[in-house]
């Protein structure tokens, strides 16, 4: 397996969202922050809207193996693409800052070519269930939540840009 970013697909520098984020440049060295934790302890509930991403989203999940890890970790087979969920509201913002201090799942790529990120367990609008991703990498937007499910989240809701959605997440 050859990370994209040695084979030039996406320029690390210019690249936005999930992808980019989990494209370290080269040399990089990137830790990894395990430890067991028992999950389902506790749920945040918060809402944003959904926003268009760059389909950088579609990218990630299509490669193996990340398709792989999430089949281990939460039993889900990802559909193509992620949901994108902004944070526009303080509460909501405060709520995603309590969930990312916890430790979630750590989806661990391959080599240093990648970078770790942590998942969580979600419900989104109550009807379909997924994981949030969050790549360990700075400059990660503040207010922006990608979620992975097997199926077409978008299509399954019905839901548009600008559509707004309730996330129950576990920590």
């Amino acid at each position: 397996f050859v990370p994209p970013k040695r084979l030039g697909i996406l320029p690390w520098r210019l690249t936005t969202g999930l992808a980019a984020a989990c494209l370290a440049p080269p040399g990089a060295r990137l830790g990894y922050h395990g430890g067991g934790r028992a999950y389902g302890m506790a749920r945040m509930t918060l809402s944003g809207v959904v926003a268009s991403g760059q389909g950088e989203g579609a990218f990630f999940t299509r490669t193996e193996w990340a398709r792989r890890r999430f089949v281990d970790l939460f039993a889900i087979d990802p559909y193509p693409g992620t949901l994108n969920v902004i944070l526009r509201d303080l509460a909501a913002r405060s709520a995603w800052r309590q969930v990312k201090a916890s430790r979630g799942r750590i989806l661990e790529p391959p080599d240093a070519g990648w970078c770790n990120a942590r998942c969580y367990p979600v419900t989104v609008s109550g009807a379909v269930r997924g994981a949030v991703v969050l790549p360990e990498v700075a400059g990660y937007p503040a207010d922006q939540i990608e979620i992975v499910a097997a199926i077409g989240i978008r299509e399954r809701l019905g839901l548009a840009d600008g559509d707004r959605v309730t996330l129950e997440i576990e920590i």
